[in-house]
């Protein structure tokens, strides 16, 4: 919690207009911001600092809200990169001319049921259905009729849910974690309990 401190510090600096405090202002585009006061910045706006009262800075400044929140933005990415691993594993399926089978629902859902294996397994499967470059169907062929054919695909197509499903539960794991501390208690002092009306001193 100690290392929110400081960035929260400056937060808060911004938020009642102290001048000595700097802060980016303009679009966020390369090149068109400027380094400007806290209060310029404001006034730019049409924003009134805000007066804090008691108990208020330490409300802003003691808490988790700036690592919760660099944590929801890092998890929203590796979230989109996991989408983007299944779709890159579907078409590397498609591009090597490999079989739909290898995700075929039988084998997550019912031999090995993992929730984050049979997410992926059932999201590659239906991004294969209709393709016209993976193999759809298979027909039982003997020994002598497919020699020098491959009899399953490569590892990294074929065990591609086993692989990104444990961390599909992590991520999954991480959204409720992050989801609880965004909407909890904020503050390490004092709390007051609704219930029986009493002051709680505590760390939380």
């Amino acid at each position: 919690m100690s290392l929110d401190l400081s960035p929260l510090s400056y937060i808060a600096g911004t938020l009642i207009g102290n001048p000595s405090i700097r802060v980016f202002d303009g679009p966020a585009v390369f090149g068109s911001r400027a380094i400007v006061s806290s209060r310029k910045a404001l006034e730019s706006h049409g924003i009134e600092p805000i007066p804090l009262a008691s108990k208020e800075h330490l409300g802003i400044l003691n808490g988790t809200a700036f690592s919760t929140s660099v944590a929801s933005l890092a998890l929203n990415e590796a979230v989109q990169l996991a989408l983007l691993s299944q779709v890159c594993t579907a078409m590397g399926t498609e591009a090597l001319a490999g079989t739909r089978s290898s995700f075929d629902p039988f084998i997550s859902a019912v031999a090995r049921p993992h929730p984050g294996q049979v997410e992926v397994a059932r999201n590659i499967w239906n991004l294969l259905e209709g393709s016209t470059f993976a193999v759809t169907h298979e027909e039982e062929l003997k020994i002598e009729e497919d020699e020098g054919v491959l009899r399953q695909d490569r590892y990294p197509l074929r065990t591609a849910p086993q692989f990104i499903g444990p961390q599909i539960e992590d991520l999954l794991h991480s959204l409720k974690t992050i989801t609880t501390e965004c909407n909890s208690s904020q503050c390490d002092s004092d709390i007051i309990s609704n219930n029986v009306l009493i002051i709680i001193s505590c760390s939380h």
